[in-house]
C-alpha cells in the first residue's frame, strides 16, 4: 500500500469518527425530546389550572385578570404550594446547581398571577434540568472517551506502528474534562439556563401575548405548544450538537498530543450552511501545540460541523486519489466525492445550480470512488 492510499484511509477514518459523533448527537436529541414531552404534560396541567382559576364564567381570560397582583390569601396559598415544588426540584437536581438558579427574592414581595405562573414553570423545569444534566454528562463522557481512543488508534493504524504506551483515561480525568468551562460556561450551566430561564420565560410570554390579543384557552394552548416544539427543535438541537461536537474535537486533539502528531489539517463541512470563516480555514495546516478552540481549532461557533485530521508532510493526499464527504442535494445525505478544497467545492456547486445536473454529477462521482477505501 503506497503512502497516498494510507493517507486516504487515515483521512477517511477521522471523517467517519466525526460522522459517528453527529449521529450520536442526533440520537441524544431524540431522547431529550421524549423527556421534554413528559414535562410538557405537567406544563399543560399548570396552564389549564391557571386558566380555570382566573377565567370568566364563559371561559375568557382577560389580560387584566391574568396580571393582577395576588391577594394576601392567594399569596399565602402559593407559598404552601411552592414548598412542595422546591423540595421536588432540589431532590431531582442532586448537583447543587438548583440553589444557584432559584431566586427567592419574590418570597418577600407581592407578586402578580402571571409572574407566579412563570415561577411555577421554572420549578417544573428545574426537575427536568437536574435529570438532563446527569444524562448529558454521561453522554459527553462517552463522546470524549471514544474520540480520544479513536484518534490514537487511527494515527497508529495510519502509521502502521502500534503501541499501548499512551495515557489511559480514568474516571477522575474524565469528570474534569467534561466539566471544564468553555465559551464562558460549562455544559451544566447552559442546560440550567435553557431549561429554567429561557423556556419558562418563552412559555409565559406566549401565554401573555395570546391573552392580550383575546385568544381562547385553545389559542393559548396552541401557542405554548408551538413554543415547546420550537425549543426542542432549535435550543436543544443547538445545545446538544455543540456540546457533542466540542467534546469530540477535544478528545481528538488530546489523541493527537498523545500520539506525537505535530500538525493537523482543518476539514470544513462541504455544505451550503458552512460559514465563511470555516470555509476559509479548509485545508489549512496548523501546529498541534498552537491549537486554540474558536480560532484555529473546532468548534469555531455553535453548531459547527467542521473537524480536523492529522497532517504528515511525508503523506500528502493527491486530489485525484482521495475522497471526501459532501451533502447530496437530492437526498440531503452524506456521500463520498473526489477530494477538493472548500473553495473549489463552492465553485463546483455554483456551476451546477440546476438540481438535475447536480444529482447526475454526484452519482458519477460516487462511481469514481477510490478503490480500497471502506464503503
Amino acid at each position: 500500500m503506497n503512502s497516498k492510499s494510507i493517507f486516504d484511509i487515515l483521512f477517511f477514518m477521522f471523517l467517519l469518527s466525526k460522522n459517528d459523533n453527529l449521529d450520536a448527537a442526533e440520537q441524544y436529541e431524540k431522547d431529550a425530546a421524549k423527556r421534554l414531552r413528559i414535562a410538557a404534560k405537567e406544563i399543560a396541567k399548570q396552564r389549564d389550572e391557571f386558566i380555570r382559576k382566573y377565567a370568566d364564567e364563559d371561559g375568557t381570560l382577560t389580560f387584566s385578570e391574568a396580571t393582577k397582583l395576588f391577594s394576601k390569601a392567594e399569596q399565602e396559598n402559593w407559598y404552601v404550594g411552592l414548598d412542595e415544588w422546591i423540595s421536588l426540584a432540589r431532590e431531582s437536581a442532586r448537583t447543587g446547581k438548583y440553589d444557584d438558579y432559584l431566586n427567592l427574592e419574590y418570597y418577600n414581595s407581592q407578586i402578580g398571577r402571571l409572574t407566579a405562573y412563570q415561577k411555577q414553570l421554572e420549578l417544573v423545569m428545574a426537575q427536568v434540568a437536574g435529570n438532563e444534566t446527569m444524562q448529558l454528562e454521561k453522554a459527553l463522557e462517552l463522546q470524549y472517551e471514544e474520540a480520544y481512543y479513536k484518534s490514537v488508534y487511527n494515527v497508529q493504524n495510519g502509521q502502521r506502528r502500534y503501541t499501548e504506551d499512551f495515557t489511559q483515561i480514568d474516571t477522575e480525568m474524565l469528570k474534569k474534562v467534561i466539566n471544564k468551562p468553555w465559551a464562558g460556561s460549562d455544559f451544566s450551566e447552559r442546560i440550567w439556563n435553557n431549561y429554567t430561564n429561557k423556556l419558562p420565560e418563552m412559555l409565559t410570554n406566549s401565554m401573555s401575548r395570546a391573552i392580550a390579543t383575546g385568544g381562547t384557552s385553545a389559542d393559548i394552548a396552541r401557542e405554548m405548544e408551538l413554543v415547546l416544539k420550537g425549543f426542542s427543535k432549535y435550543e436543544v438541537h443547538r445545545l446538544v450538537t455543540t456540546e457533542f461536537g466540542h467534546l469530540q474535537e477535544k478528545g481528538t486533539l488530546e489523541g493527537y498530543i498523545e500520539s506525537g502528531v505535530k500538525e493537523y489539517e482543518w476539514i470544513s463541512a462541504l455544505e451550503n450552511r458552512t460559514c465563511e470563516i470555516c470555509g476559509k480555514l479548509d485545508g489549512k495546516i496548523f501546529p498541534v501545540k498552537l491549537a486554540k478552540v474558536g480560532i484555529n481549532y473546532p468548534l469555531i461557533h455553535p453548531l459547527c460541523r467542521c473537524t480536523t485530521g492529522p497532517y504528515f508532510k511525508d503523506l500528502k493526499m493527491d486530489e485525484d486519489t482521495g475522497v471526501r464527504a459532501a451533502i447530496d442535494p437530492e437526498t440531503n445525505e452524506e456521500v463520498e466525492i473526489p477530494e477538493m478544497s472548500f473553495s473549489k467545492w463552492k465553485n463546483w456547486v455554483a456551476e451546477r445550480q440546476d438540481k438535475k445536473s447536480m444529482i447526475l454529477e454526484f452519482k458519477r462521482m460516487q462511481l469514481a470512488k477510490v478503490d480500497g477505501l471502506p464503503s
